[in-house]
């Protein structure tokens, strides 16, 4: 089996009579896809990364957030709006663009929050030689971001960009630290 469309087609190929042997007959075949285990708890691994540095990175804009003339955003909840909120402040505390190059932070950030929709939306292909994401069927929008990269390798670029993220909002806390909070 290369996929998980094939493992469906052979269950219902072997025509189980029951939902229990549908169970039995699966159990079976699950058996046979190589270092399942291994894989899975791999991925649990990963997944366990990209949780840790996202709530770091969180925390990072809630500290931006908190020295910004609008502290009370904090309560905004999700990690995306927090992150557009970062942007706002940014381009108002470092318009000249003495101190961080706006565009690639934004494309930074940005790509950390399709990795994070990625490792919440897409299933990983576990019948693949490496552990990668699902990128067929309806996931097919995702190819791009995939594209032929395992788990780790996302995994590595979203640390890369993680370390980015969070020195680059070290330097906004000092800015705001001086005073050179945006007016809005």
């Amino acid at each position: 089996m290369k996929n998980f469309e094939e493992f469906i087609d052979e269950l219902k190929r072997i025509e189980p009579k029951s939902i229990g042997e549908a169970f039995d007959i699966s159990e079976d075949m699950i058996k046979k896809i190589p270092k399942l285990k291994e894989k899975i708890d791999e991925m649990i691994k990963w997944r366990g990364i990209i949780i840790h540095l996202s709530i770091e990175l969180e925390a990072t804009f809630n500290e931006i957030i908190l020295c910004s003339t609008n502290p009370e955003r904090v309560k905004v909840k999700g990690f995306k709006k927090k992150a557009g909120y970062v942007i706002q402040v940014l381009k108002e505390i470092d318009k000249g663009e003495k101190f961080i190059n706006k565009k690639e932070f934004n494309k930074n950030i940005k790509r950390v929050i399709r990795i994070r929709h990625l490792y919440g939306h897409v299933p990983q292909n576990y019948f693949s030689e490496e552990l990668n994401f699902e990128s067929e069927g309806i996931y097919s929008d995702w190819k791009k971001d995939i594209n032929k990269k395992s788990v780790k390798e996302i995994t590595k670029e979203f640390e890369l960009l993680y370390k980015d993220i969070l020195a680059k909002g070290k330097i906004f806390v000092k800015l705001l630290e001086a005073n050179l909070k945006p007016s809005f």
